[in-house]
């Protein structure tokens, strides 16, 4: 810690000291603050907003003087909160904008979010001014008090792209009906960054919107022109429990122009619904795929909680299993090179353990006789899970 704050003093900070008893408490409240450990200054926080508004510069003093030891600062800046006056707001939007420490920015936005609508006012009346306008987004954005849906909707009509994804993003926490028009218009924004926040927003949406419907605003975005736009699409459509947003996802996989790691992706969403059109779908697609597809298909069919859809997916990794351990033995004896199976083999075998899938019990117990030793390996584990 700084070395000349050895104790509290009033030619530091002054305004504090007096013969009153009150007085003599604070200073050494503060002192607390300055030298204690941090279970003594979370303790003494609690006590410092008692002392009323004569606690506020000392605080604000502390807060401003960057010489200090940066958990000083972060505990003033978390008293501060306390204190709804228009130099508090300030002075906590201030080491928002100058800090470089994000632990202290955030105690910043956390103590303007304790103050509420005042803080909020201070910084919509910010955003008119455009040499603080970015920052004062910034702020809003993290302020987490529903006083911020009207400026942030505001925001989200702004000029720049940037603060228009900014304020899609912040709104996302806020899913409610005045805000679902300004999310919607947003999925056909010019700015590939502020459809993909419209996209993640929109999955706030999910219990107080008709799947159909979200199904129907999220289709055009599957062919959007920035793919991490169609990859927070295709993962929404994973969270809708429509057969007709499997039959989506199983297209799109079967697409030959469609990037690998949107068909992963797709593969990825198949196995989060839960649903049989969607198990159905994985199975069906097994044959055409490359084996970093077969991976995530095994990946997410292992990931079924329903008893029925976890043993439909069970019998169909039994039956690769066996049919890859086959195609091993064949390309052994014509002296082929086979190494690209042998990551699949452990990983279907460890996953029907892993899925507590009785039936395998026997091909598991062979298999801790194969030549490869990382399989012998998988198919120990699998049984120990089994059992």
């Amino acid at each position: 810690m700084h070395s000349s704050f050895d104790t509290y003093s009033p030619e530091t900070y002054p305004q504090t000291v007096s013969a009153d008893d009150s007085d003599i408490s604070l200073n050494r409240a503060l002192n607390t603050l300055l030298l204690g450990n941090f279970q003594d200054r979370w303790e003494v926080t609690k006590r410092l907003p008692t002392f009323g508004e004569k606690a506020i510069a000392p605080i604000l003093s502390l807060l401003a003087d960057d010489s200090l030891d940066w958990e000083v600062r972060w505990f003033a800046a978390r008293t501060l909160g306390e204190f709804d006056r228009p130099e508090v707001i300030a002075a906590l939007l201030s080491l928002f904008i100058d800090t470089e420490d994000e632990e202290l920015r955030q105690s910043a936005a956390d103590a303007l979010t304790q103050i509420g609508p005042s803080a909020v006012a201070a910084l919509t009346h910010s955003l008119r001014e455009r040499d603080r306008k970015p920052i004062a987004a910034q702020a809003l954005a993290q302020i987490r008090h529903r006083s911020t849906i009207p400026p942030l909707l505001e925001l989200a009509q702004d000029e720049s792209a940037p603060l228009r994804a900014l304020a899609l993003e912040a709104l996302a926490g806020y899913p409610e009906p005045r805000v679902l028009p300004t999310v919607q218009a947003a999925l056909d924004d010019p700015a590939g960054e502020v459809r993909l926040q419209a996209v993640r927003a929109l999955g706030a949406y999910r219990q107080k919107v008709d799947p159909q419907t979200l199904m129907d605003w999220l289709e055009p975005r599957l062919q959007d022109s920035h793919l991490a736009v169609c990859r927070a699409a295709i993962a929404l459509l994973g969270r809708l429990p429509l057969p007709a947003a499997a039959v989506r996802l199983i297209a799109l996989i079967q697409a030959p122009t469609a990037p690998q790691f949107l068909r992963q992706a797709a593969i990825q969403a198949l196995g989060w619904m839960g649903t049989r059109p969607a198990v159905e779908g994985l199975l069906k697609i097994w044959q055409g795929a490359s084996m970093s597809e077969r991976s995530a298909i095994v990946t997410a069919l292992s990931h079924q909680s329903e008893p029925e859809l976890r043993e439909l997916a069970a019998q169909a990794l039994l039956i690769w299993l066996q049919q890859l351990s086959l195609e091993r033995s064949a390309a052994e004896k014509a002296s082929a090179p086979a190494a690209e199976l042998e990551p699949l083999r452990r990983q279907s075998a460890l996953a029907l353990g892993q899925m507590g899938a009785v039936a395998a019990r026997a091909t598991l117990e062979a298999l801790q006789e194969d030549p490869d030793e990382g399989m012998r390996l998988h198919a120990i584990a699998a049984l120990r899970h089994l059992d």
